[in-house]
């Protein structure tokens, strides 16, 4: 709604949660940026079908965990991922989504694993650039904005100067 209210000529937001979704169209009427905004439910990239974006968000609060249980579903993704599927779906699909100069960032929780994200992000030819941290004084807690840079390394060669 931000980047709407703020200017952007066209905003997706998508969310698993057919209520969230629902709650965006609703904020973008109230708004006064219905035509601007759209909305889609689905998982990850799948609401937006082959669409290209100049920037791609994803606020993450998803911890990650071995095994899925039930609460792992619908919601419960929101609070765990398991084996961290859902951040490797959000790195590895991200190109195909992206314009040629498209920006991919994540919000991402101090309650997550960054040494996995890190992992994951090498895996899919990523360097991450951390570019801000908040702290939400009600509850102690951070979130960190983080902005995922295509790495030169080709998937035959494992060697990247700038990678750690």
């Amino acid at each position: 709604m931000t980047a709407a209210v703020n200017g952007c000529d066209r905003v997706t937001a998508t969310d698993l949660s057919p209520q969230a979704a629902a709650n965006t169209a609703l904020n973008a009427h109230r708004h006064g940026v219905r035509d601007i905004v759209s909305t889609g439910c689905g998982d990850m990239y799948e609401p937006v079908g082959t669409d290209r974006y100049d920037l791609i968000f994803w606020n993450s609060g998803a911890r990650y965990t071995e095994l899925a249980w039930p609460e792992t579903e619908g919601l419960g993704r929101t609070i765990a991922d398991p084996g961290y599927t859902a951040h490797a779906t959000y790195l590895a699909q991200a190109r195909q989504h992206l314009t040629h100069n498209g920006r991919l960032m994540l919000g991402f929780a101090d309650s997550g694993d960054r040494a996995r994200l890190n992992a994951i992000a090498r895996q899919h030819r990523w360097h991450i650039l951390h570019l801000e941290t908040m702290t939400f004084a009600d509850c102690q807690r951070t979130s960190s904005l983080l902005e995922f840079l295509p790495c030169p390394r080709t998937p035959d060669t494992d060697a990247c100067p700038a990678c750690p």
